[in-house]
């Protein structure tokens, strides 16, 4: 596996990356310079308060003839906007005089007895995709208010700029960026009650390929109050980039050895930077503008700071396929697209900008790719499901022993720390009784395949979602567990991997970030949440319930067979 893509590949690659940060991080503006029209971009993101009401998906294509940004999609909540699950016309019909977004901007209109709702919900929307579209509909489709509330996501197709136009054709990649909102935008909103638990569709955060994070100074604690679980299970899943933006280093470096800023000598600097053996700017400064960044991880519990031989504080990955020095980027300062040329640059700050985003993208780009063939050969060799099923036959007592404390309170020394959510309406034998009930069996989850359905203030399918959230957590320690003792080996002992993974512990970090992206890709449920913790797939709860219920068997039996099919 070497340290490139794979330049012979002829089938087209779909890379998805998700621009994570506050409020005005710089995260549109870095996709922006990607593209062939950066003005229109940065200024459809700018709302009133400077900020994009809904998730958006940029599809950015090998730029061909014209210009225009193109509707490819609108991923609806379609029953918030039908105001029923089965598109009751007249409840459609005060929804549409209720919220007048839906009228204005979805073109949604009142309708006569016989007329089908879903029918015309999708006749509308289509009627948006195909022609360029005006930025006028763009922009309140990105920002009017309540939006949210009907728009999961809007995913538009925009041309790459010629430098990104060439990487993208020779390396067949298919490349979409989402602009996130909404998980750090929660700092506008710091009234924890009124939040309400977002599931990683609703967060833009689903079938992801990594994660680009735009540092800040400050991070507000109801980031991770609200969302830990979701965020450590994404970021350890994931390979993650911290980008530090508005930085003059950059300028300052190309001044001092007195280079002209163009590609070649861009990506020069990033790797010579990365490799620690630029002449100027030391490993320190870099890690000096992530220290707060740092700190937000560690209490995410994905990594943890130690004192070096040196005694200088670090911070470690747990489970990083690569250092912490490969995966920070630096971008210079850019304050506006004009094209006045600074005097020593001959380019002006926006090309410059331009450039070093481009290269900063390419290489991390590269570095996914090299992470996914890895993973690929992990599975291919047909080894991964034995060492998890052994892993959770060796720790399967921890589980039991944990569940015994589930009638505890769920604060405290007695809390558990697998089974969750720890309910007050449910106990260990309650749980039990459910789970060998046959009766049951057709009705864990609703009719609708519901999950999180209320009942007088309680959930109605508790037990199916307390198996779902158990079997995701269980599932994420076992393999956080994982420790090999030999190099991977497929079954006829012929090593997996050639001398560029050389070690224990890089082979023991790609196996379990292989693992982790599996279990988050293929595994999780993506469109629920319960109190704030992300689950297994709804369906393999069920599947799991019912395949032992008959065996008088307790929560560990079936957390056993949604492991035993997890690969």
């Amino acid at each position: 596996m070497n340290n490139s893509l794979n330049n012979g590949s002829t089938l087209e690659k779909t890379i998805t990356l998700a621009n994570i940060g506050t409020t005005k991080c710089g995260k549109t503006t870095s996709i922006a310079a990607l593209t062939h029209v950066p003005e229109i971009i940065i200024n459809l993101a700018s709302g009133d308060d400077g900020r994009t009401k809904t998730t958006v998906e940029y599809h950015i294509v090998q730029k061909t003839e014209g210009n225009g940004i193109f509707i490819e999609d609108i991923d609806l909540f379609e029953q918030n906007i039908m105001g029923s699950v089965d598109g009751n016309l007249e409840k459609y019909n005060l929804q549409i005089k209720k919220y007048k977004v839906l009228s204005d901007v979805l073109k949604l209109t009142t309708l006569d007895e016989g007329e089908n709702v879903k029918e015309h919900i999708k006749e509308q929307i289509e009627s948006l995709k195909g022609e360029p579209a005006s930025e006028q509909i763009l922009k309140k489709l990105m920002c009017s208010e309540t939006i949210d509330t009907f728009v999961r996501k809007l995913i538009l197709r925009v041309p790459a700029n010629p430098t990104l136009t060439l990487f993208l054709k020779d390396q067949n990649i298919d490349l979409r960026i989402r602009d996130t909102r909404g998980l750090l935008d929660i700092v506008l909103n710091n009234d924890l009650k009124s939040q309400t638990s977002k599931s990683l569709s609703e967060l833009g955060l689903d079938n992801l390929d990594g994660i680009v994070f735009f540092c800040s100074d400050t991070y507000p604690n109801i980031v991770t109050e609200l969302y830990k679980d979701v965020l450590k299970s994404v970021f350890e899943s994931l390979p993650v980039f911290l980008v530090h933006n508005r930085t003059d280093f950059m300028f300052e470096m190309f001044n001092i050895n007195g280079q002209k800023p163009t590609i070649d000598n861009i990506k020069s600097m990033i790797e010579d930077i990365q490799e620690e053996k630029h002449q100027f700017l030391k490993p320190e400064a870099v890690a000096a503008k992530s220290k707060s960044t740092f700190e937000l991880l560690d209490q995410l519990d994905i990594g943890e700071f130690y004192k070096d031989k040196s005694d200088k504080t670090k911070f470690k990955f747990n489970d990083s396929y690569f250092t912490n020095e490969k995966i920070q980027f630096l971008l210079p300062s850019c304050t506006s697209l004009s094209q006045i040329e600074n005097n020593f640059l001959e380019k002006s700050d926006f090309e410059f900008y331009t450039l070093t985003v481009n290269a900063s993208f390419e290489r991390m780009l590269n570095m996914i790719s090299v992470l996914q063939e890895g993973m690929e050969l992990i599975f291919k060799a047909n080894i991964a499901r034995n060492i998890i099923i052994t892993e959770n036959n060796t720790r399967i007592q921890e589980l039991t022993n944990d569940f015994s404390r589930y009638d505890n309170s769920y604060v405290g020394y007695g809390a558990t720390s697998f089974t969750k959510p720890q309910l007050q309406y449910l106990s260990c034998s309650s749980i039990n009784n459910d789970i060998t009930n046959p009766s049951l069996n057709g009705s864990r989850i609703g009719p609708r395949g519901g999950i999180t359905t209320m009942n007088n203030g309680k959930l109605r399918y508790a037990t199916t979602a307390v198996v779902a959230v158990t079997a995701r957590r269980w599932i994420t320690y076992l393999i956080s567990n994982i420790s090999l003792k030999n190099p991977l080996a497929d079954s006829n002992g012929n090593p997996i991997f050639d001398g560029t993974v050389t070690t224990l512990e890089i082979q023991q970090n790609l196996l379990r970030k292989a693992l982790l992206n599996k279990l988050y890709k293929n595994y999780t449920d993506t469109e629920a949440t319960i109190q704030y913790y992300l689950l297994v797939n709804r369906n393999y709860a069920v599947n799991a319930i019912n395949n032992t219920c008959k065996q008088n068997n307790s929560i560990d039996a079936v957390i056993t067979d949604i492991v035993n099919n997890f690969i």
